[in-house]
């Protein structure tokens, strides 16, 4: 009987140990928690955030890549827009002689998707073209009125780029402005007087062009050869247009017919830090128009005119 209750005794003291390490565990577990808990919710706090943060940073690059593509979207409608109102009036640039009315309209169909792109570069890319300074460094006054004032790019206007170019000289050293009508009869008149005093009237060599200009307007010019750029910068400092010969092939310019007039002459009446602003005849778009420094510098060359010319960058100078 005393054994029995020594078991008994002993079995509750075992079950009690065991309640007790319960209990210890319970104690060591609810603490464990209470201290952890706190850094867990902060922990996943700090993830949610920075999930958030990611999605907004991704939505926002959307919406800014979106509002570019809008941009560019609503520039090339427009580009589109302009390049299809002018579509049949772009070409303008020296014919070959006796090219038929009909080849002049295979040209400008042939040639409606280079006006196109040539546009859209223009207002997509801001090419060089119309992109210059804003404020340029200095600009003449020159009027400006194309070699064909009339859009009729057949002989004798092909060929009356120097005529042109001197005529838009003389005007602005008369302060006088220039029409379509006076450039059309002045070309006109001029080519006459050179048939009948030379014989020949296209392409004028520098000297024969600074020729032209004293002969026929009276004007006082010079020419001066193995020029650089700050030499024509000096002359349009002193306020004075210089008319170049160039090789209108290597002027990448879109509104010609390519590859370009082999034999061209413009006048520079301008610059900013970027290059030279001129007066092109070759184009119905030459008002004014941008070349890159090096650009026009490397098509410059005293073609032969009646006589060889030097092969090399020449201006005519006007005192």
């Amino acid at each position: 009987m005393a054994s029995a209750d020594r078991f008994c005794c002993c079995k509750i003291m075992d079950l009690g140990e065991c309640i007790m390490k319960i209990l210890m565990i319970l104690v060591v577990v609810g603490a464990a928690v209470f201290l952890i808990w706190p850094m867990a919710v902060k922990k996943v706090e700090e993830v949610m955030v920075m999930e958030r943060t990611q999605q907004e940073t991704t939505r926002s690059g959307m919406d800014i890549a979106q509002d570019l593509m809008g941009e560019r979207n609503n520039e090339a409608r427009q580009a589109d827009n302009q390049s299809s109102e002018s579509r049949r009036d772009m070409v303008e640039s020296p014919l070959a002689d006796g090219v038929s009315e009909a080849r002049v309209s295979d040209q400008l169909d042939g040639l409606e998707v280079n006006e196109e792109v040539a546009e859209i570069k223009q207002v997509m890319n801001q090419e060089w073209t119309e992109v210059a300074a804003e404020e340029p460094e200095v600009v003449l006054t020159v009027p400006f009125v194309p070699q064909a004032p009339r859009g009729n790019w057949g002989q004798p206007y092909q060929d009356a780029c120097e005529e042109a170019a001197v005529i838009m000289v003389d005007r602005f050293i008369r302060g006088e402005g220039l029409t379509v009508d006076e450039m059309d009869n002045e070309i006109l008149r001029m080519i006459e007087w050179q048939l009948q005093k030379y014989g020949s009237h296209k392409d004028t060599n520098s000297a024969e062009t600074a020729g032209l200009a004293e002969e026929y307007f009276s004007l006082s010019s010079r020419v001066d050869y193995k020029i650089g750029v700050e030499d024509i910068k000096n002359e349009l400092r002193a306020g004075r247009p210089v008319i170049v010969l160039v090789d209108g092939r290597k002027l990448g310019n879109p509104f010609y017919s390519p590859p370009g007039p082999d034999k061209h002459a413009l006048v520079i009446k301008g610059f900013d830090t970027d290059g030279f602003i001129t007066n092109d005849p070759g184009t119905k778009r030459g008002d004014g128009y941008r070349y890159r420094a090096d650009k026009l510098m490397g098509a410059m060359i005293d073609y032969d005119g009646r006589q060889a010319g030097t092969k090399g960058k020449a201006m005519v100078v006007f005192d």
